[in-house]
């Protein structure tokens, strides 16, 4: 190879790994911008959604709005309990036992966490009630896990595990002791 062609060989190999290194800087700060973007707004936009999802829920349970509530309960909706987790209540029975039975004076929400997937949030959050169930009264705070997911365009309730909140006077490891 003569000096002539090593020299513009040369050059051509800085030019190449100078658009190479331009290109992919470029890009770099793209996804990074993108990335910096999107959990944001996603977190304040789901955090709205899920509020007002779990508010037009339990709202409808309150008023006894059946039209409602199957809109807002995925077919193969189930409600868990700690009272009795090997027994979950089905989408039929929760529904008679909500038009019939459940009578909320009041709600309120809080510490609400949602995780989003595709297709799927879980929500946790902390529900405390006055209400009654069958004459006696559930009125306390309750740690809620909701299962939604998207169905057609909507997002529909397809899971509820629920527990009453205990509240502790020491730390857990020391109860354990």
């Amino acid at each position: 190879m003569s000096a002539d062609s090593a020299e513009a060989f040369g050059g051509m190999m800085r030019r190449s790994t100078l658009l190479t290194l331009v290109l992919s800087l470029g890009l770099a700060a793209q996804c990074a911008a993108q990335e910096k973007e999107r959990p944001a707004s996603d977190a304040r936009s789901f955090l709205e959604l899920f509020t007002k999802l779990e508010s037009d829920w339990i709202q409808a349970a309150q008023r006894k709005d059946k039209a409602a509530l199957d809109s807002i309960l995925a077919p193969e909706f189930t409600v868990s309990s700690s009272e009795s987790p090997e027994n979950p209540l089905s989408r039929a029975d929760w529904i008679q036992r909500t038009l019939t039975g459940y009578d909320i004076r009041s709600y309120q929400h809080r510490s609400m966490v949602i995780r989003a997937f595709v297709g799927v949030a879980v929500v946790s959050f902390v529900q405390s009630q006055k209400a009654t169930l069958d004459g006696k009264d559930c009125s306390g705070d309750y740690m809620i896990v909701d299962l939604w997911e998207a169905n057609h365009n909507k997002w529909q309730l397809s899971a509820r595990y629920q527990a009453p909140v205990v509240a502790h006077s020491g730390r857990h490891d020391e109860a354990q002791k």
